[in-house]
């Protein structure tokens, strides 16, 4: 009975620790050298919904979701993805071009991502790579909750007031190829996912 009372008391004392361990951020597949993190310029914004409440703003993004309507531009952020080399290695990464994409991970009281039907022209952006020397960064600005293909075919919103955390995830090639990625043009098709942020929005004066 002592026993089962200590151990009672060691999942208590250890529990909160557990709640509180930070949020990290992953990599796909495994082993990439890389490490995302979002770095915020500014942290709080103000929420404008161009006077219409937070449900009529949100039915307004359900039709433009469908292409019914244009949709509003996505949220102006100021925030920059920082990409790290964590290898002992100079590589290579493609920063532009269609296969590199960039998405937002939005929680929060009012979260809504749409992907309304867009006209793209039809040719294919090849992709443009830079190199990042050994524990040195790739900064890649973030203007806009705007990401998907060329920045503009998946847009995030957040539709009330509150506190929101906010991840940024990343699809590029790298060379050398990771094990287990899948291989483009000498590069592997890999996945980076920042630690997410937390954000306050504050209703607009």
């Amino acid at each position: 009975m002592r026993s089962a009372f200590s151990l009672f008391a060691i999942a208590i004392a250890i529990s909160p620790a557990i709640a509180d361990e930070p949020k990290t951020g992953s990599v796909s597949p495994k082993g990439t050298p890389l490490k995302a993190t979002i770095e915020a310029k500014a942290t709080k914004y103000a929420l404008d919904l161009g006077g219409m409440s937070s449900d009529d703003y949100e039915k307004m993004l359900a039709e433009a979701g469908k292409g019914k309507i244009r949709a509003p531009k996505a949220p102006a952020v100021e925030l920059t993805l920082v990409i790290t080399n964590t290898s002992e290695n100079a590589i290579q990464i493609w920063k532009t071009g269609d296969p590199v994409t960039l998405e937002f991970q939005l929680t929060g009281p009012g979260v809504k991502q749409i992907e309304p039907p867009l006209a793209m022209t039809m040719e294919f952006r090849i992709p443009v790579a830079v190199e990042i020397a050994a524990g040195k960064t790739l900064e890649l600005p973030i203007a806009s909750l705007s990401g998907g293909m060329r920045g503009i075919s998946k847009s995030t919103y957040w539709t009330k007031p509150g506190e929101y955390e906010l991840a940024a995830v990343l699809k590029t090639g790298v060379s050398p190829a990771p094990e287990g990625s899948k291989k483009q043009e000498g590069f592997g098709i890999v996945t980076v996912t920042s630690a997410p942020i937390k954000l306050t929005v504050e209703a607009k004066k």
